[in-house]
């Protein structure tokens, strides 16, 4: 009887038995008549090399061995060599040589009838780096950012990366720059490791530096090389770190900004690239040709997208301008963050804190920094934000930055001191006139010198939250100080004030409402609700507006030393002051209700003019002169 699952099973067995046999006996072929035998074939292997590379390629000498289940292939002294058909390049001259290769084989190779490396290993190289004038990396001859415009076919750096893994041992490394002045960088004991994998390559370099440049140097990313019509596009993300860098050697091999001259310490870097991004060329502007891509205008590569850095640095100088005055730091700690934006940046920080060798520190500190399409007013916006800003440091410190001098005159002028917390400000347009804005902070104990109309404060403590068509604040200050010498002829002092509020801003009119405001010292304690205003300059009633602006409030003194009333009244009505100060000598005011109405320039509106000013009172053991 026939049985036809058992016929299919022997099948399948005698046919494993056979392919079996049959493996067996082509493993043994290699093992023992292959590779013992291995130079006969050191033309076909040098010739495939070629062939893979677009090079010519050399070797004195090749022996084959096995390693675990693994045939492999040892070549001596391979030197690869301009082909004779190149056109820019000499024909002939040395690219690169590779004291010794050992390349596993792959079992592919017989199913496909091709020669085909599992890995490749490389001992004891001297590798080179090199920036030409035209800007562009060369490795091996072969330019590794090149554009479109140059030549090459990318057959050498293809075969590379086409390879399963690659491994380096023992190298050196030289870097060599054109771009900027100085001896040739060499590493040693380089190792480096290139795995291919489905969605691109991983990559790790170890090399010990100088000691002059850094104590150690380690670089891995996770990298997408392609080759897109003659130009290399890389992009993925990286990590480097450096131990005891120094950062005046490395200016010597390295462009680095003009405004780091000089510092040791460590850094850990996490890296984002992508050199397919080209940034735009401005409306209007003229299309420049750039360096290394012919003559075709407008495309800037900026191949750096993100960057965030732990710092770890000391004896640091930097110099943001020519015209400024180098900033001498001791310490430098924390993370700084860079994203780039179109036509802009994001920079931020976290956890920041320094040391300058002047003895002036900031705590830790948490800012940001969003600049966007800058190049274009209808579309640039930006935004800043900070927590943990000591304004005291902070103006201390802004003789150093390119911030311009206005600006550094306004904060000499009046020296802005305080916390600042959880604030932001953010605005569309460009920042020297913003068409829209927002903002939202927390200050502590925020304090400023008075300077001709604008009052001082000092222990200044609330919040705002509001733009440019208004918003909203509040107070919550201890033993604040309100110093205006043209309102009032000497500062007042209060243990606590309070208040919350709103403001509105029209074209005509500055306008703030107070809910409430309490406050409280040794001479008076009270509240007081209404609204300020006061007319804009350029707006339809600016001509009405004679100074300080005007008020309509309500409030009451629940105590008032009456000796101390005069403090408390404005300038404006000076002549009614100090007949107030001579008539009062003792007693108190024990609860009183006031209002206020009109134009403060006009108080205390004699016969009604220009305002009404009602005060209803209950006084205790008043002297009084009349």
């Amino acid at each position: 009887m026939f049985h036809l699952g058992k016929t299919c099973t022997n099948a399948i067995f005698w046919a494993f038995v056979v392919l079996s046999a049959l493996l067996l006996v082509i493993v043994l072929a290699v093992k023992y008549a292959v590779m013992p035998n291995m130079e006969r074939y050191q033309g076909d292997i040098v010739s495939r090399v070629a062939a893979m590379t677009g090079m010519d390629v050399s070797a004195t000498a090749i022996r084959g061995g096995w390693s675990g289940f693994r045939p492999y292939v040892e070549l001596e002294n391979v030197v690869f060599r301009e082909p004779a058909d190149t056109r820019k390049r000499t024909a002939g001259a040395e690219a690169l040589r590779l004291p010794q290769m050992q390349a596993g084989l792959s079992w592919w190779s017989l199913a496909v009838g091709q020669l085909r490396f599992a890995d490749v290993s490389l001992t004891g190289p001297e590798l080179a780096l090199s920036r030409g004038t035209d800007g562009l990396i060369y490795f091996a001859g072969r330019a590794l950012n090149q554009t479109r415009e140059v030549e090459d076919d990318g057959r050498f750096l293809q075969a590379l990366l086409e390879q399963p893994g690659i491994s380096i041992r023992h190298a050196t490394l030289t870097w060599n720059d054109e771009m900027t002045p100085g001896q040739p960088l060499k590493f040693t004991d380089v190792g480096v490791i290139l795995e291919k994998r489905l969605t691109g390559h991983a990559i790790g370099i170890v090399a010990t530096p100088p000691p002059s440049f850094a104590r150690s140097v380690s670089f891995s990313a996770a990298m997408s090389i392609q080759n897109e019509n003659g130009r290399w596009r890389v992009a993925g993300s990286g990590f480097t770190q450096l131990q005891d860098a120094n950062l005046a050697e490395i200016r010597r091999h390295v462009t680095v900004p003009d405004a780091l001259q000089s510092g040791s310490g460590n850094v850990r870097a996490w890296i984002d690239i992508d050199n397919s991004y080209t940034a735009p060329t401005p409306p209007g502007a003229a299309a420049v040709p750039v360096a290394g891509t012919g003559n075709n205008p407008a495309a800037v590569p900026e191949p750096l997208r993100a960057i965030t850095a732990d710092l770890n640095i000391v004896n640091a100088r930097a110099q943001l301008a020519t015209d400024l005055a180098p900033l001498q730091v001791a310490r430098l700690g924390g993370r700084i963050e860079y994203v780039a934006q179109e036509n802009g940046f994001t920079l931020r920080s976290k956890a920041l804190e320094f040391r300058t060798r002047d003895g002036v520190a900031s705590p830790r500190t948490d800012f940001s920094v969003t600049l966007k399409n800058q190049l274009d007013e209808t579309k640039a916006s930006g935004e800043v934000t900070a927590t943990g800003i000591d304004l005291k440091v902070l103006t201390g410190l802004l003789e150093f930055f390119p911030i311009g001098k206005d600006l550094r005159a306004v904060a000499a002028r009046f020296s802005p001191r305080g916390l600042v917390e959880q604030s932001s400000f953010a605005w569309t347009g460009y920042l020297d006139k913003p068409a829209t804005y927002r903002l939202k902070g927390k200050l502590i104990d925020f304090g400023n010198s008075a300077d001709d109309r604008i009052p001082g404060v000092s222990g200044l403590s609330g919040t705002v939250d509001g733009d440019e068509k208004g918003g909203t604040f509040s107070i919550a200050s201890k033993n604040m100080q309100f110093n205006s010498p043209h309102m009032f002829r000497v500062p007042l002092q209060f243990a606590a004030l309070e208040s919350r509020g709103q403001w509105k801003v029209s074209a005509d009119t500055i306008e703030v409402d107070l809910d409430e405001l309490r406050f409280a010292n040794e001479d008076l304690g009270g509240r007081i609700s209404g609204r300020y205003w006061r007319y804009r300059a350029g707006g339809a009633k600016a001509a009405e507006e004679k100074g300080p602006g005007s008020l309509d409030i309500k409030g009451k003194f629940e105590h008032f030393k009456a000796m101390r009333v005069a403090d408390y009244l404005p300038n404006s009505g000076a002549k009614s002051r100090d007949y107030i100060e001579w008539a009062v000598r003792d007693g108190e005011i024990t609860t009183a209700d006031f209002s206020l109405k009109g134009a403060i320039y006009d108080f205390p509106y004699h016969l009604g003019k220009g305002g009404e000013f009602k005060l209803l009172a209950k006084v205790k053991d008043l002297d009084y002169r009349y």
